[in-house]
């Protein structure tokens, strides 16, 4: 629903009912506060990294009862998608640390077309109070509606909530 009124102006028809599992909802955020660094042409935010490795951690045994039938591993199951190849590394790395033994996707936008997981996590790196006048998803819809539509159950946003925000920040 969300991608359709995003892009597609109600264009969509859904060929399969709304399916919000009932371990996470169907979209949902954590805020944090946190700054983007920037790391040569990219950027990274190391507080959005930590914390999505510790809610897979602490969520590892949740996922497998809720999407892990017949054996799934984890890395069918879940997805960490990023506008920044910086915070790709840096969330691959916050994985690592955490103890996550099995390799997660964990891409930029681009690198999940075509790619879908049950749950998506979304990571948008800029902090509210990084001073920027335009982030990557004002300059065009296809962004988020890319990174929304990768997931078929639940989309989950871990970061600064006020970059999404209609008033300046």
């Amino acid at each position: 629903g969300y991608c359709n009124a995003l892009v597609y102006q109600g264009r969509l028809k859904p060929k399969k009912p709304s399916a919000e599992h009932p371990a996470f909802p169907s979209m949902g955020f954590a805020h944090l506060s946190g700054e983007s660094i920037k790391r040569g042409g990219s950027r990274c935010n190391p507080v959005e990294a930590q914390a999505i490795a510790a809610w897979i951690v602490q969520n590892v045994q949740k996922l497998h009862e809720a999407y892990g039938q017949d054996g799934k591993p984890l890395k069918d199951i879940i997805g960490v998608v990023t506008p920044f190849a910086a915070q790709s590394a840096e969330i691959i790395k916050a994985l690592r640390d955490a103890g996550v033994e099995e390799r997660i996707q964990v891409g930029t936008v681009h690198r999940f077309q075509g790619g879908e997981k049950d749950i998506i996590i979304f990571s948008p790196v800029y902090g509210g109070d990084d001073g920027v006048s335009s982030y990557f998803f004002d300059q065009g819809k296809n962004m988020l509606n890319v990174a929304v539509s990768r997931a078929k159950s639940s989309f989950l946003a871990f970061g600064d909530m006020r970059v999404f925000s209609r008033q300046s920040v």
